[in-house]
């Protein structure tokens, strides 16, 4: 019985502190609140602190100002600082679901902190809408405010949605205007009249124009204000805010503008002019400001980016003329304007963005003010014909020129090597996988783009670079297997510093020349040297003789001076193509620590018939086509049961190693023999 005695009493006790929590928390939402004055006085520059009254005592308020150019809190939040004189505006004071408000003036009278403002005459100032049925006001007197005798009339216009107010005045025909350095000297009647507007705008908090009031007025041309209805100076066209709308075909901008917003006229399809006013000072045009609202980054550079399904760029847009005061220019702001001329670019734009003007039809373009093209920028401009001052552009992104004037006409003339002024742009695979194999820069070049030589046929390619300070963009050579760039040798430590990636890259060339006619190894050999025990073979070339250009017969890579170095037999490096040429290479053989045969490495040697591995220690890797078996002369087996181009030769006991290595090569497999087999030699 105790026990449960005890327990309804704790029962009871913990019912009792809820109720009472919940009491206190009524209590707390029902507390009053107000200032201990109707009206407060300030000195500009100076601060009150405006009583107030709250119960409970104990709860927090917050104060704030309707005009914060009249009046602002301090960082304390119980004072009011006075910054426009001779001007009024309501203040407000808020806790929890509470609000009170009282009439803050901001006084020229004074300049002492001890004014007595009690003493002061005051007298009121009536004001009046002198056609205040016209905006949907119910009488004429608006407000009545209270100011001291020397007080000058801060009171704010009013703002009506559709309607202008330009000033007050002293007469009910708003004939004679008010001065603003007039003073309050008696009791005053003040009119305004409201003008209705034909294309009301709307304005943000920055002085930008947001959009209009009424949609449905008549605006297909539109001319924006320099100036809001209050004076304000507009300084540009705010994010979103035509966006999508059809009605509009014709704008004009003030040439005090700076800033059209990202997204500005996105969907405007029926725009077809922009004037911007001669003069303009106009710095940014924001991303998307007339282009696709929505765009998603192709997985396939060569592809168009994707655009979301049902949003349209301003593609009837014909003009525009961009004033060279323009510094950025934001992704996709033009792109997909199918119908807009231009005649070059800003000059002083530094970096054009991602699609900025893809798809549309601008002319020529001189990039000396520029640093950075982004990926997509001229995407498809095919009228883009003409291009000057790409020396300074530091980085230019994948498919930034793609399908453009000079590409298109340039991509399939050999060697297939598209330049966009001093940027290489694009090696090009004409005819399948590394056509050109081999690439000398031209001597103006200044850059490599980014993706210059990708894709999935591009895994081996030879660039010389003839010259010092030539810019490599990112992933340039991004597929690439045995990619090697050939600089100078002074400044190959230069290279590796600027492009750490591709450190392991960086060679010099080597030459040697056997010059004695019927010699092993008669011709020139070019080697790429990576380090003192590193060497690629890269190229065979004949020796003219007479009328001709003649071969060795023999061509023996473990005699030939650094051949004990050699690793690599790149690609074409023996092309011996027939035209005015003898032919005479019959034997190869390759250099003792070689461990890789690149692609198309031998081709188009009509007489060759035996490859020798015989002194290879170690099985190097191969291609299906590394051998180009199609091309090289023919070889009668002893048997007479076939007819193969040319035989590889491996020692007898690595026959079957070597069978296994290159089971998945493709048709070299059937040339591997060894010597006296089928009583070969």
């Amino acid at each position: 019985m105790v026990y449960l005695y005890a327990m309804k009493t704790k029962a009871a006790l913990l019912a009792c502190i809820l109720f009472l929590i919940c009491l206190a928390c009524v209590a707390c939402d029902s507390y009053a609140l107000s200032f201990e004055q109707e009206t407060y006085y300030v000195e500009k520059g100076k601060t009150i602190e405006p009583g107030v009254k709250i119960r409970p005592r104990g709860n927090g308020y917050v104060l704030s100002v309707e005009n914060d150019t009249v009046a602002s809190v301090e960082e304390d939040g119980k004072s009011l600082k006075g910054l426009r004189s001779g001007t009024m505006t309501k203040i407000y004071v808020t806790s929890g679901d509470k609000r009170a408000e009282a009439i803050l003036i901001v006084s020229d009278v004074g300049g002492n902190e001890k004014t007595d403002y009690s003493i002061l005459k005051q007298y009121e100032v009536t004001f009046r809408m002198s056609n205040y049925q016209d905006v949907g006001l119910e009488e004429e007197i608006f407000k009545v405010a209270s100011y001291y005798e020397g007080d000058t009339i801060g009171e704010p216009l009013p703002t009506h949605r559709g309607y202008s107010v330009d000033g007050w005045y002293k007469d009910k025909a708003c004939l004679e205007k008010w001065n603003r350095n007039e003073t309050v000297n008696g009791n005053l009647d003040l009119f305004c009249k409201a003008t209705e507007l034909n294309n009301p705008f709307t304005f943000n908090g920055y002085g930008e124009v947001s959009g209009l009031m009424f949609m449905n007025l008549p605006h297909s041309v539109l001319e924006f204000p320099e100036e809001t209805p209050q004076g304000q100076k507009v300084t540009g066209i705010a994010d979103g805010a035509f966006a999508e709308d059809t009605i509009l075909t014709s704008v004009t901008i003030p040439a005090t503008y700076t800033r059209i917003g990202d997204f500005a006229f996105a969907g405007c399809e029926n725009l077809k002019r922009v004037k911007i006013k001669t003069g303009s000072v106009l710095s940014s045009v924001g991303k998307f400001a007339f282009g696709y609202a929505e765009v998603t980054e192709a997985e396939d550079e060569e592809k168009e980016p994707t655009v979301k399904a049902g949003d349209v760029a301003c593609e009837k847009l014909e003009e525009i003329d961009l004033p060279d005061s323009v510094e950025d220019i934001g992704a996709f702001a033009f792109y997909g304007c199918k119908s807009l001329i231009l005649n070059g670019i800003p000059k002083s734009l530094k970096e054009i963005e991602y699609g900025a003007f893809g798809l549309t039809k601008i002319k020529e373009a001189d990039f000396s003010s520029v640093t950075d093209i982004g990926a997509y920028a001229f995407y498809r401009c095919t009228d883009l014909n003409k291009v000057t001052g790409t020396q300074n552009v530091r980085s230019c992104e994948k498919a930034a020129f793609l399908e453009c004037g000079i590409y298109n006409k340039t991509i399939g003339k050999s060697p297939y090597v598209v330049y966009i002024g001093s940027i290489l742009y694009k090696c090009h695979n004409q005819n399948g996988k590394l056509s050109i194999g081999k690439v000398t820069l031209d001597s103006g070049t200044t850059l490599i783009a980014d993706g210059a030589f990708n894709g999935e046929d591009q895994t081996e390619m030879t660039v010389y670079f003839g010259k010092e300070g030539v810019k490599i963009g990112d992933e340039a050579f991004r597929d690439s297997v045995g990619v090697c760039l050939v600089v100078p040798e002074n400044a190959i430590d230069e290279y590796k510093a600027n492009n750490p990636f591709y450190k392991d890259r960086f060679c010099t060339a080597v030459t040697v020349t056997v010059a004695e006619k019927g010699a092993v190894n008669f011709g020139v050999h070019t080697l790429l040297k990576f380090d003192e025990n590193t060497y690629f073979y890269e190229r065979y070339e004949r020796i003219k003789v007479g009328d001709y250009y003649k071969s060795a017969e023999t061509i023996d890579l473990s005699v030939l001076p650094y051949g004990d170095k050699i690793r690599r037999i790149n690609t074409r490096a023996v092309n011996l193509e027939e035209k005015n040429v003898i032919s005479s290479l019959k034997v190869f053989k390759m250099p003792t620590y070689v461990t890789q045969i690149a692609y198309m490495s031998i081709l188009n040697c009509n007489s060759l018939t035996k490859i020798d591995l015989t002194s290879v220690q170690g099985i190097p890797t191969v291609e299906k086509n590394s051998i180009q078996f199609t091309t090289v002369g023919k070889f009668d087996l002893i048997n007479g049961t076939e007819t193969e181009n040319c035989l590889v030769y491996v020692n007898r006991e690595d026959k079957e190693a070597y069978l296994t290595a290159w089971a998945e090569s493709g048709v070299i497999v059937r040339r591997v023999t060894y010597p006296g087999e089928f009583g070969n030699v």
